[in-house]
C-alpha cells in the first residue's frame, strides 16, 4: 500500500475531526449551530468509512511485492 494513501486518509479524517469539534463548541454556545455539529459528526464517520474502503481497494489492486 502506498504510504501517501495513509497520509491522505489521516489528513482527511483530521479535517473532519476539527470540523466536528468546531461544531461541538459552536453548538454549546448557540442551539442554531446544532445542525452544523450533526453534519460534522456524520461527515466524519462517512469519511472514515470511505477512506477505509478506498485504502483497502488500493491495497487489493497493488501487485504483490516482487511481482
Amino acid at each position: 500500500m502506498c504510504p501517501c494513501l495513509s497520509v491522505l486518509a489521516f489528513l482527511t479524517l483530521a479535517i473532519h475531526c476539527c470540523t466536528w469539534l468546531r461544531g461541538l463548541g459552536a453548538s454549546l454556545g448557540s442551539p442554531g449551530f446544532l445542525g452544523f455539529w450533526v453534519s460534522g459528526f456524520l461527515g466524519f464517520w462517512a469519511e472514515l468509512i470511505e477512506n477505509t474502503l478506498y485504502v483497502r481497494a488500493a491495497a487489493n489492486r497493488a501487485p504483490p511485492p516482487g511481482a
